[in-house]
């Protein structure tokens, strides 16, 4: 909350500053006219809020912050005259003691309404620059250049003023972005708004947007809250106005997002140096004067005194003599030394330029030249260069060449030099050629890289399908496939990972993801259940998989049918490749033999050698061994010739 401090009219600063009245009060300093004692000097005194100062730390701080800017001395900065901490009935308070500004500030001025000609904000923008040029070479950061932060003097000069002291400040207030003010965020710079600590670059960026302001009365990118405001301005370009004219192009290479893309306060000076000559002289600026300790008002000349240096500490713009300083710029310094200024019946200030004497005859001996010279400038088409649009954003060309008056054509190609889509591949004519303001100027801009042919590589290599695809900028990806009869490492189709439509010769964008289905070789087989069936139908179904039965003779078995199988290997619902055996054991069924033909008249002794042979067992139920076989029987039966028994099976004879 504001601290009214009035109850400091009348006091001493220091015993050498006398304070007569509160000017204004505002939320972070109250500011209070003052004398110096000694001199009579009037001076502008402002009390650091207390509420603002109660850390422990702060006096020190203070004093650390505004130490370098004392030792300025710049027509352009505020002079510092004394430092201190003073009581206030709400506490300490730090206090900054300057020469008398009485001219307000560019805020007094936008706010009744009086915008700047683009001519004018040239010229306050020179005066700005050159105060941030000493500043920022000093290591000074401003981080809060606003109209209100630029005042006037008596005689209308510019002053940057609370240099070090809103740095001070504004470190702690940027702890919370969302309590800022929106008056300080909306010239705030895109790196503020994600918590970067502010550079140079930060100052030019918010003397680009206050230059827009005083010629279009809005700041750009002003979302009427702090927390909208510095969201809208990340990664965006300022738009450009045609209120700015040749400006455009200037400003908003000042205020790009990308802090390492802004001019510096040298280069910023000099670009608008370069642009001067394309601007009318400027009016003076229409400032209204207060009286200090109660005086009258009184009027303020606009102008800058002829001496006054053209950047940084009364030196001309680095590479150039005075001399080689454009005229719309040396001019505005020059045209009205000492000049005497006068009060209109709106309380507007108008320069009342005293010619000298010896100036009258000069100026009848050389009007004749004069007015030739300006007849043939109005007469003559303005020209000028084509820059190199080369790689440049579309919307960055535009802003430089939109103040030029060329008649534009736009078109539209794709090309892999310049594959950004929006960015400029070349121009008509190119850069380099002079070309007079209505003539036709033709720019292309990039669609993008250039469109590649999608191969057929069905039946390729693998790895040549890879390389064909990659020397075209398209993504290759492998994914291996079953396939019967396509060898393995070949490509068995593909397709266009993210549009199945396309085909063969289709145009894509390079990096395009292609994906090759490449063969892997057959697929592998599941065993099958044999055990159980014959070998006959089991070979038949192997065959029918591509596989291999190799059988192994078994055993005798009592519970299973001869020729049938009884084990295999692999056992069923195994994964085997193509052509691979499976072993089977076949059995050989229940062991049965066959009963012989006994000869006619046979004695004993042979016909049990015979069918012992045959795999029968013999007892001799009755008679001698040397007896004729009368009678054969198997479990009480004659048995049949040919017929098939068990082995083993018992015979009894009677042989008589």
């Amino acid at each position: 909350m504001a601290v009214d401090l009035s109850l400091l009219r009348g006091s001493e600063i220091t015993d050498r500053f006398h304070l007569t009245g509160v000017v204004s009060v505002g939320a972070t300093a109250t500011v209070i006219d003052g004398v110096e004692r000694s001199s009579g000097s009037a001076v502008t005194v402002r009390v650091v809020n207390p509420a603002l100062c109660s850390d422990p730390g702060f006096p020190e701080e203070f004093r650390r912050a505004i130490r370098p800017v004392r030792a300025l001395d710049h027509p352009n900065i505020a002079t510092v005259l004394a430092t201190a901490m003073v009581d206030t009935d709400r506490g300490a308070a730090g206090c900054i003691v300057t020469e008398a500004l009485t001219g307000g500030s560019l805020r007094d001025l936008l706010d009744r309404g009086r915008l700047l000609s683009p001519s004018q904000a040239l010229a306050l923008g020179l005066d700005v620059c050159r105060a941030l040029h000493l500043a920022h070479s000093r290591g000074l950061v401003h981080t809060e250049v606003t109209p209100s932060k630029i005042m006037f003097g008596d005689e209308g000069r510019a002053r940057l003023v609370d240099l070090g002291l809103a740095g001070l400040l504004g470190r702690r207030a940027w702890i919370d972005p969302s309590s800022l003010d929106n008056h300080v965020v909306r010239y705030s710079a895109p790196e503020q708004a994600t918590s970067l600590d502010p550079s140079s670059a930060a100052d030019i960026y918010a003397l680009g947007l206050v230059l827009v302001e005083a010629v279009t009365g809005s700041v750009p990118f002003d979302a009427g809250s702090t927390v909208a405001t510095l969201a809208q301005r990340v990664d965006r370009l300022m738009p450009a106005s045609a209120d700015l004219g040749p400006l455009a192009a200037v400003l908003e290479h000042a205020a790009r997002p990308d802090p390492s893309e802004r001019w510096s306060a040298e280069s910023l000076h000099q670009a608008l140096v370069a642009v001067a000559p394309r601007l009318p002289r400027p009016e003076p600026l229409p400032l209204v004067a207060r009286s200090v300790a109660g005086a009258s008002t009184s009027e303020l000349p606009t102008t800058r005194a002829a001496n006054e240096p053209t950047l940084g500490q009364g030196q001309p713009a680095p590479g150039r003599t005075e001399a080689e300083v454009p005229t719309s710029d040396r001019g505005a310094e020059d045209s009205a030394v000492r000049a005497p200024a006068v009060q209109d019946a709106t309380g507007e200030v108008r320069i009342s330029r005293r010619r000298p004497g010896w100036l009258l005859p000069l100026a009848a001996g050389s009007a004749v030249v004069l007015a030739a010279l300006l007849a043939r400038l109005l007469l003559v088409t303005p020209i000028y260069v084509v820059p190199d649009l080369r790689g440049v954003t579309e919307a960055e060309a535009v802003n430089t060449i939109t103040p030029f008056g060329w008649t534009t054509e736009r078109l539209f190609e794709r090309s892999d030099a310049v594959p950004t889509p929006g960015t400029i591949i070349s121009t008509s004519p190119a850069a380099g050629v002079e070309l007079a303001e209505g003539e036709p100027f033709t720019y292309v801009v990039s669609e993008g890289p250039t469109l590649r042919a999608v191969p057929d590589t069905s039946g390729a290599r693998s790895s040549d399908a890879e390389t064909a695809l990659s020397a075209l900028g398209l993504t290759a990806y492998v994914e291996p496939v079953y396939d019967e009869s396509i060898p393995v490492g070949v490509v068995v189709s593909w397709v266009a990972t993210d549009d199945p439509t396309v085909v063969a010769g289709t145009p894509v964008e390079p990096g395009t993801a292609i994906t090759l289905r490449v063969s892997a070789g057959p697929g592998p087989r599941t065993v099958p259940d044999l055990v159980g069936i014959l070998t006959g139908p089991a070979r038949a179904r192997l065959v029918d998989l591509g596989l291999v039965l190799v059988e192994r003779e078994g055993d005798f078995d009592e519970e299973t049918e001869a020729g049938q199988i009884v084990e295999q290997n692999p056992a069923a619902g195994e994964l085997i490749e193509r052509g691979a055996a499976i072993a089977v054991t076949v059995s050989k069924g229940p062991d049965v033999i066959i009963f012989p033909a006994l000869a006619e008249g046979i004695v004993f002794a042979d016909a049990r050698a015979e069918l012992l042979a045959a795999g029968f067992e013999v007892e001799l139920v009755l008679g001698a061994v040397d007896a004729i076989v009368s009678e054969v029987l198997i479990e009480g039966e004659p048995p049949e010739v040919d017929g098939i028994y068990p082995r083993g099976t018992q015979v009894d004879i009677v042989a008589v």
